[in-house]
């Protein structure tokens, strides 16, 4: 059974016929990054400050485009750092960096226009990061993000020939936190 599809059955519903859905494969290398707020902790204050992460993803995806009409599930492994920067220069300097590694796995909708060299869709990312615990900084502790992280994030993908150009700009569902990528890939 194709787990995959089973959460996108359209294709045999629609049309009767059970074919091979898997009718795309890809992999691609993406820039990925995610901006948060989140607070320098002590007995005395709490203040926020802005973690900056940011790196490769490496992945592919697995799909079925019928009808101008793509359903796929996204899936890279993320290695990059995060960096903790203060928010106020009142604050003094404060940058402290750690290493970031995790896995982004997606499932997404693309509609294919312009004789199916453009795609524009919908994704609804979640990033599971595991971040190198950073050491105090002038005795007070940075507060860890949660984990995972849901996002809704709109999709761009530009066709050439087998190669492809995407990007995606998103916001966490419930949180001040941006996400964005840009990367290349080949289709299979």
């Amino acid at each position: 059974m194709n787990i995959f599809f089973y959460f996108y059955p359209f294709e045999s519903w629609c049309h009767g016929k059970n074919e091979n859905l898997l009718n795309e494969t890809s992999t691609y290398l993406d820039f990925l990054g995610f901006d948060e707020i989140t607070s320098l902790n002590s007995a005395a204050i709490s203040k926020d400050i802005l973690a900056q992460s940011s790196g490769l993803c490496l992945g592919g995806t697995l799909g079925n485009s019928s009808h101008g009409i793509h359903r796929f599930l996204d899936n890279c492994l993320f290695i990059g750092e995060t960096q903790f920067i203060s928010k106020k220069e009142s604050d003094g300097p404060l940058k402290k960096i750690v290493k970031t590694h995790g896995l982004k796995v997606a499932p997404g909708l693309g509609f294919r226009i312009l004789d199916h060299k453009i795609e524009i869709g919908l994704k609804m990312p979640i990033l599971f990061m595991n971040q190198e615990k950073p050491t105090k900084v002038s005795g007070l502790s940075i507060k860890q993000s949660k984990d995972p992280k849901f996002f809704g994030s709109g999709h761009f993908r530009w066709d050439i020939e087998e190669a492809f150009i995407q990007m995606e700009l998103g916001k966490e569902l419930s949180l001040e936190t941006t996400y964005w990528s840009l990367g290349a890939g080949h289709r299979f």
